[in-house]
């Protein structure tokens, strides 16, 4: 980010509150004046924030107001000091729309995509949950498929439910260990694939899984998450039961960091699920039982 801009935007993250400064608006004739440049200039570098991910109102005579702060999760700062093994690891596919990010990971998986390749999208226009069910994609949020290709002989020696079963509760645990490091928020967790603020629900799971000669070949894990949802941006029909890490605790999240402590909580557990010590696994199977009968 450019210095100008991103001076702007501390100066707009000070004066809405967003920094846990002030509350209010910052006048366009103010920002001039501190950074010495025009208001033409103030205009331009506010508009480049809003590309950029930033919701920001304006008014006449008020200027302007920093609603939401976020970002695009930009591999190169995702993958800055993430501590990972396989997961994100691999390609990623950033995409601006798609229909599903799993739909998209399922085809590259069965084209031969190594493990650890990821396909992650800021508009889903047919998200899929389980049993068909369609999941609503809230913008600014995580929508993301994770390409696997387990091979540890425990985790292969399940039957193809019990593992399928055994990957959701990990990422769905995944994004209560994320959400709680990085918000300090408390998520719960509840059967079979769905992690709760409170009663309202903020993120989906879905995993599938594809066979090759009657082996088991690869499985795309999908997790859909509301980080920076208003609760405006939700349809009328879902708002009294859904809602986003933004609405819930009041403050913006760092999409780049949530998806880093995300992919490495996936990746620790799958390390432990995938391993070849039977008593590794066992001891991890032992850990995501009780936390799921903790509900956390």
């Amino acid at each position: 980010m450019g210095q100008r801009k991103q001076q702007v935007l501390e100066m707009l993250e000070e004066a809405s509150g967003t920094s846990g400064v002030a509350s209010g608006w910052a006048s366009g004739e103010l920002i001039s004046e501190r950074l010495g440049i025009s208001r033409a200039a103030v205009s331009k570098h506010v508009s480049a924030l809003r590309r950029d991910g930033h919701i920001i109102d304006s008014a006449p005579r008020r200027g302007f107001y920093l609603r939401v702060r976020d970002s695009v999760p930009a591999r190169a700062e995702v993958c800055r000091g993430l501590n990972a093994k396989i997961a994100g690891k691999g390609e990623w596919r950033s995409l601006e729309e798609t229909t599903s990010t799993s739909s998209e990971a399922v085809a590259w998986a069965s084209e031969g995509a190594r493990e650890g390749c990821m396909v992650l999208a800021e508009k889903q226009t047919r998200g899929r949950g389980r049993n068909g069910h369609d999941w609503f994609s809230a913008p600014r949020g995580l929508q993301l498929s994770l390409i696997l290709r387990p091979r540890g002989a425990s985790f292969l020696s399940l039957p193809v439910e019990q593992a399928q079963t055994l990957l959701t509760r990990v990422a769905a645990l995944s994004v209560t260990e994320a959400v709680r490091a990085v918000t300090g928020l408390t998520p719960t967790l509840k059967e079979p694939n769905d992690v709760l603020l409170g009663k309202c629900k903020f993120c989906g799971v879905l995993v599938e899984a594809g066979f090759q000669a009657g082996s088991l070949d690869w499985v795309v894990i999908g997790i859909g998450c509301n980080v920076n949802a208003l609760p405006e941006d939700f349809p009328p029909a879902l708002r009294a039961k859904t809602c986003s890490l933004l609405s819930a605790g009041g403050r913006s999240v760092s999409r780049p960091d949530l998806l880093r402590a995300l992919l490495e909580r996936l990746d620790y557990w799958y390390d432990g699920f995938n391993s070849t010590s039977p008593e590794r696994f066992a001891e991890c199977l032992g850990k995501l039982d009780a936390a799921w009968q903790n509900g956390a």
